[in-house]
């Protein structure tokens, strides 16, 4: 039962935020296609997720963390 609750608190959780993104116009509309792509460097990578992207590294970070605690909460409960 409440893996189960957990699952779907989640699931809640992330349709939430999916509506919240779309409604604040959070999500960036997709590039046109005619472009050219250009070749990346890691540099280039952190500087767009240091400064484009930096919501949504948080957001990742944050539920990254969640799980990870959520994990240690798990396995503590489980085997001690």
């Amino acid at each position: 039962p409440r893996a189960v609750a957990f699952v779907g608190g989640v699931g809640v959780l992330a349709l939430l935020l999916a509506a919240v993104a779309e409604q604040t116009d959070l999500v960036p509309d997709a590039p046109e296609a005619t472009e050219p792509v250009l070749t990346t460097s890691v540099e280039m990578l952190g500087v767009a997720l240091l400064t484009e992207h930096a919501f949504a590294l948080e957001i990742i970070g944050a539920l990254l963390l969640a799980a990870t605690i959520g994990a240690v909460l798990l396995a503590k409960k489980r085997f001690v």
